[in-house]
């Protein structure tokens, strides 16, 4: 079974809530992606629909109605690699996004064995331009498991995201939510500028299979 590697956060969406979005940026853009971001460049299509087809065969992280294996940063318990990778023994396996030790030595998402995940999921893909996220998608996506500070208060008193209860002004642009106002800033952060050029992304939504 093919695999789709998810962040901390994604993982701990996914735990909770059985679904998660997952929004990983088109690679090679520059003019390609035209027309509702059909990969076929001049796009010949009459609807989305249409053009979502055509993206799911190229999307790189799988295709809608696909069933993968979520791999996440792991461990084995304490065991030397080697060893737990021989045994195949689910139990010894330990995930980052539980325990969120920093101290720790994790082994990368990218190794890990399909035994030793615990999730699967299937998939809905489409793509789409990052600043048409909502916060409800924002949410969705577990952003607001993920600590953020605010610039006005990183000085003196950082308070985390979740704590804030107004809306504020941030770089002369008004944000009525913080799920949304967390996922610029770390979109910004992995691709820096990519809110303001409005990129194209792929938006792999994972439901949970029980």
């Amino acid at each position: 079974m093919k695999s789709i590697v998810l962040r901390d956060h994604e993982v701990t969406r996914l735990a909770s809530a059985g679904s998660v979005l997952v929004w990983r940026v088109l690679k090679g853009q520059g003019g390609w992606v035209q027309y509702h971001g059909c990969l076929t460049g001049d796009c010949p299509h009459n609807s989305q629909a249409e053009c979502d087809a055509h993206l799911q065969i190229a999307c790189p992280f799988g295709a809608t109605g696909e069933t993968r294996f979520v791999k996440e940063a792991h461990r084995f318990d304490g065991l030397d690699p080697k060893i737990a990778l021989k045994m195949k023994d689910f139990e010894t396996a330990q995930f980052r996004a539980d325990e969120d030790d920093r101290f720790v030595k994790w082994r990368p998402s990218t190794h890990m064995p399909e035994w030793a995940s615990r999730f699967r999921v299937t998939l809905t893909v489409s793509c789409r331009q990052i600043q048409s996220v909502t916060d409800t998608e924002a949410d969705h996506s577990g952003i607001s498991e993920t600590p953020f500070w605010t610039p006005k208060e990183v000085d003196e008193n950082p308070k985390p995201i979740h704590e804030w209860k107004e809306p504020y002004w941030d770089d002369q642009y008004f944000f009525g939510h913080y799920h949304r106002v967390a996922f610029r800033k770390l979109i910004n952060a992995r691709h820096p500028g990519s809110w303001e050029r409005n990129d194209w992304y792929w938006v792999v939504e994972c439901k949970e299979v029980k």
